[in-house]
């Protein structure tokens, strides 16, 4: 299977809730889809979607070029459990000639109940999937969150380079990469320009929402266990960096990195803003490796927060 990564992460127009006016959709920055937002909810800054941070809820809407149907089938309750996920309930309908799931589902992550309102629609060739998170104890958030889900419109006139939604600039000119995908304020470059692929890759991303890292070396380092290979990753070099106001750690290894059997750099640069905030750069490469480090790093350089 080659390399991949994904992060992953809704129909019927102009819904209002009770006892509420009329509001007007909202244009998703890197999508050519627009939503009503929940009440409380604003436009998220590191991701497609809304965001309620006093309530730890999200939104997310990520478009797959996979068949819906292929998606679906990984939403059934056997599989869903094998992630750690328990299906509440499920409806199967359809929408604008489309077929379409519609989920509730929880989760325990450590000590919180996340409950999941998850929209898919799709055709033969793309799904989408608009994921509504919300912790168990705000349970009201439930009917708010699924009338923002079936709100969803498509606009093919609308804007969804992904280079506007991220929250950050990064500088890829001379570099050889080439967009390959945009996922949840993520952007994904390759040297061939497609993922999944064997060349050279980098990832640029930022964290969610902001919290509180007394210990930023070692949440680096753990950050770095996370990645392909990253487990059993020999570090081979770990500094300090400063970047305008971003202050971080950049970690070169050496780590099994495609299908479990070939060697090759695995490059991190964790980023730290002063609201508690990261940026992250890491790279990829099993061939030309000190020239890719040095381009790896280039771009880690002109990362700057908008």
């Amino acid at each position: 299977m080659k390399y991949s990564i994904a992060l992953w992460g809704f129909i019927i127009l102009a819904i209002t809730c009770s006892g509420q006016e009329k509001q007007a959709s909202i244009a998703i920055p890197g999508t050519k889809y627009q939503m009503i937002a929940p009440p409380g909810f604003k436009l998220a800054q590191s991701f497609s979607g809304f965001s309620n941070d006093s309530l730890k809820a999200t939104i997310m809407v990520s478009e797959l070029p996979t068949g819906f149907n292929n998606i679906a089938a990984g939403f059934t309750k056997e599989k869903l459990s094998t992630s750690g996920l328990q299906l509440i309930c499920s409806d199967t309908f359809r929408f604008q000639n489309q077929a379409a799931l519609l989920l509730q589902v929880s989760q325990q992550v450590g000590e919180i109940k996340y409950l999941k309102k998850i929209l898919l629609f799709g055709d033969s060739a793309k799904t989408t999937i608009v994921n509504g998170i919300y912790p168990a104890t705000v349970a009201h958030l439930a009917k708010p969150i699924q009338i923002s889900l079936l709100s969803i419109q498509y606009n093919s006139k609308q804007d969804d380079n992904p280079m506007h939604a991220v929250n950050f600039i990064i500088d890829t000119a001379g570099s050889g990469l080439l967009l390959a995908k945009y996922q949840n304020g993520t952007l994904l470059f390759s040297k061939d320009g497609k993922i999944p692929t064997y060349s050279p890759t980098l990832i640029v991303g930022s964290s969610f929402s902001s919290q509180t890292i007394p210990d930023k070396k070692q949440y680096s380092l753990d950050r770095l266990k996370q990645l392909p290979g990253g487990l059993k990753a020999q570090v081979q070099s770990l500094v300090p960096v400063k970047q305008g106001q971003l202050e971080g750690f950049e970690i070169v290894s050496r780590a099994i990195i495609y299908d479990g059997k070939e060697e090759g750099l695995l490059y991190q640069c964790l980023l730290f803003d002063q609201k508690g905030n990261y940026f992250m750069v890491v790279g990829l490469a099993n061939t030309e490796m000190t020239q890719n480090l040095q381009i790896f790093r280039k771009m880690a350089e002109s990362l700057e927060p908008k």
